[in-house]
């Protein structure tokens, strides 16, 4: 699977991964899912990886980098998609702190999970 990197945290060597399966978001910590040279993956990095479930939370297992700033605006992107901001508009920064919105932001033109799904399925028959 692949997964683009929204947050890291080069102190804590932690990340917050946006994976393929438009599924919950995965959680990467560097010294246990990557390679002991690897450095900590930066917004927009597009990864290689698998996931696991581990309680209530996805996390991800052999990682590795594919692409370095791939999409580097994509945190800010889908920032302004959940506001309702134009492209280009800043978030005010009183706003910029805040935390524990949990909201999954829907992005136009996306497939739905089933039908991600639906079309994997196919492919594999067909592949």
């Amino acid at each position: 699977m692949f997964g683009i990197v929204l947050w890291s945290n080069r102190n804590s060597e932690k990340a917050v991964i946006w994976c393929e399966d438009q599924g919950d978001l995965a959680m990467l910590d560097v010294a246990e899912a990557m390679a002991p040279d690897a450095p900590v993956p930066s917004p927009g990095d597009l990864l290689r990886l698998e996931l696991h479930a581990d309680e209530k939370v996805r996390r991800v297992s052999n990682a590795c980098l594919v692409v370095a700033e791939h999409y580097p605006a994509i945190a800010n992107v889908l920032g302004r998609a959940a506001d309702g901001r134009p492209e280009g508009a800043e978030r005010p920064r009183d706003e910029q702190s805040q935390t524990g919105r949990g909201n999954v932001v829907a992005l136009p033109g996306a497939f739905s999970r089933r039908r991600c799904d639906r079309e994997r399925r196919i492919a594999r028959l067909h592949g």
